[in-house]
């Protein structure tokens, strides 16, 4: 009898080992088919995101193509923009100085000529700088940098806008200029921005306002600074006032358009800043450039827009 109980424990015993592998067996192949359908279910999902992805690619690289295509457009236009208006104001410029030959005698009259085809050349100015703008923001903007004295550009800024200031019965001078203050620059790009920070400050200053342009050292920048007595920027809107189009206050208000936004381009390109301060009566435009020794002069530098990490 104790034989026969040890062979039944023995065969029991066997029995036990037998169900828990069975349920271990059972258990690990619900774990393979929850697993199976689980990768089942991520392949499928990373197919569909994968198919999403493909089609924000393709319409993400539509867009821009289109862009590209409207930005060529673009520059293509104000190429053209540009011819055309040079043509018209060269005509101008003819007949203007043909009609001072007649009146050699007449000094008032010679000087509303001149005002005159000075305005001629500032609609050609307006429309290289949409041309600038453009070109800047493709990326095929020239720059050569070169060292040049700040006061130097300040002062053939005086003398390019003096006619401008004249026809608009506002006072335009230089104030106090920093002695052996160079900078870096291509000098026709920085004076084509001061032309047009002057001609926004005259503008803004009217008949029997002030306008100065001084230079001054600050902590390693060389500043060039446009004074007005116009009614200023109020200080909420200062950090928006270089934007493309921008008018401050509404359409009736103090317009800047793509001149200003053409100069932050432009300074931006040599690594600089430019910035708005003051208060009405007393308004500060001012462009900081990097400021170099003269002796550290390496020649200049040749490149497109950007140039430097602004």
């Amino acid at each position: 009898l104790k034989a026969i109980a040890d062979l039944a424990a023995v065969a029991l015993e066997r029995v036990r080992y037998r169900a828990a592998f069975d349920r271990e067996s059972r258990l690990a192949d619900d774990r393979e088919s929850e697993l199976t359908e689980l990768g089942r279910s991520l392949e499928q999902r990373v197919a569909e995101r994968t198919h999403v992805i493909e089609e924000q690619r393709i319409e993400l690289a539509a867009r821009l193509e289109e862009l590209e295509h409207l930005q060529r457009s673009r520059s293509t236009l104000a190429r053209g923009l540009l011819h055309d208006i040079s043509n018209v104001v060269g005509a101008l410029d003819s007949n203007l100085a043909f009609a001072g030959r007649r009146l050699s005698g007449d000094g008032e009259g010679l000087a509303a000529l001149e005002d005159a085809a000075e305005s001629g050349r500032r609609i050609v100015a307006m429309a290289e700088d949409v041309l600038a703008v453009s070109r800047m923001e493709e990326g095929s903007f020239p720059i050569t940098a070169r060292t040049v004295d700040s006061g130097d550009i300040a002062r053939d800024a005086l003398r390019r806008n003096m006619a401008h200031a004249r026809e608009l019965g506002t006072t335009l001078e230089t104030g106090q200029l920093e002695v052996d203050l160079a900078v870096s620059a291509d000098a026709d790009v920085i004076g084509r921005v001061l032309d047009n920070l002057v001609g926004n400050a005259l503008r803004y200053a009217g008949r029997g306002g002030h306008v100065a342009i001084s230079t001054q050292r600050a902590e390693g920048v060389a500043e060039i600074v446009v004074t007005d007595s116009g009614p200023g920027v109020p200080p909420e809107e200062r950090e928006r006032v270089f934007a493309e189009w921008y008018r401050a206050g509404g359409e009736s208000s103090r317009h800047h358009g793509i001149g200003l936004h053409f100069c932050t381009l432009a300074v931006q390109a040599h690594g600089g800043s430019v910035r708005v301060e003051g208060e009405p009566g007393n308004n500060q435009l001012v462009v900081a450039l990097p400021a170099i020794d003269e002796e550290d002069d390496t020649g200049g530098v040749t490149g497109t827009w950007p140039v430097g990490d602004p």
